[in-house]
């Protein structure tokens, strides 16, 4: 197996092929078995779906009212007060300022509003579709991000996340004009669907971009972003304002792709309301595997 891993990891078309015979093969009986169960969607998230797989993202304004928008807002200035977000290994607390993404740690813990926006039934059914089968939540990724003087790297250099199959759901909790930070998009490159072995493959050059259109998306707070991350995408830096998001992330599950899964506590009083099919979604024991 050693040699073959090693191969793979030399010729990037062969490795790519790998992971989609792998992935097909796996999800073939799920996504029969969705088929069956004729699921039916509304106009609305018929002509979503629509855009999605024609360009791989798709703009909600005024998805998530502004009462939950608030509350979740809470919850992020809370827990940066608290000093409950990840820092890099080594870094002070009096360097907080100098991170560009304040991740936040465990806030489903601090608020339902996090699972509720995640298990949204509208935006649930469209990933569902757009992927063929019943997914799981991945993660819920809680985030403030700070204008900060150094150069752009990590999510602010243009990539691909090397995850297919996978939708992300990303909520602005502030409003973001072209300053603050907003998601930039490049649509139909999502139909790649590209794997790398490595990390560095997945970093864009902007040269090999060219003249394509880029989608910049703004929206007022509670403007939803739904989008395809295998297509080539990247955060605008801030300039002066933070910017405060929730993302949720919706995972087939194949065996690849479960080790990645984000760590979702779920508030003990909260589990007693979620239906059979809300519990599967962000593997409860009772449904983890």
């Amino acid at each position: 197996m050693g040699a073959v891993a090693a191969l793979l990891k030399r010729e990037p078309r062969l490795f790519q092929s790998y992971v989609r015979i792998r992935e097909t093969l796996e999800l073939a009986p799920r996504q029969w078995r969705y088929r069956q169960s004729r699921p039916s969607l509304s106009p609305e998230a018929r002509a979503a779906l629509d855009q999605l797989r024609r360009d791989g993202i798709v703009m909600l304004p005024d998805f998530v009212p502004a009462d939950a928008v608030l509350e979740m807002r809470r919850v992020i200035d809370e827990s940066i007060r608290d000093g409950r977000f990840r820092k890099p290994a080594g870094t002070t607390d009096a360097d907080a300022a100098r991170i560009a993404r304040l991740n936040i740690i465990d806030p489903t813990l601090h608020s339902a509003r996090f699972i509720q926006y995640a298990l949204n039934e509208f935006l649930v059914s469209v990933v569902n579709a757009y992927v063929g089968c019943d997914l799981f939540v991945s993660g819920i990724s809680v985030y403030r991000t700070q204008p900060v003087p150094d150069p752009p790297a990590g999510s602010f250099l243009w990539h691909y996340d090397n995850t297919p199959l996978q939708v992300k759901a990303i909520c602005y909790l502030t409003d973001v004009t072209e300053s603050d930070g907003p998601l930039v998009f490049v649509p139909g490159t999502h139909r790649r669907r590209s794997t790398a072995s490595t990390f560095e493959e997945t970093r864009i050059d902007e040269a090999s971009i060219g003249s394509r259109e880029r989608m910049v998306c703004v929206g007022k707070m509670g403007t939803v972003c739904l989008v395809d991350t295998s297509g080539v995408h990247r955060a605008q830096p801030n300039e002066l304002r933070s910017r405060d998001v929730v993302s949720a992330i919706y995972d087939p599950g194949t065996r690849a792709r479960r080790t990645c899964f984000y760590n979702l506590p779920v508030p003990t009083p909260f589990i007693g309301s979620l239906r059979p099919e809300q519990r599967r979604m962000l593997r409860l024991p009772e449904y983890a595997g």
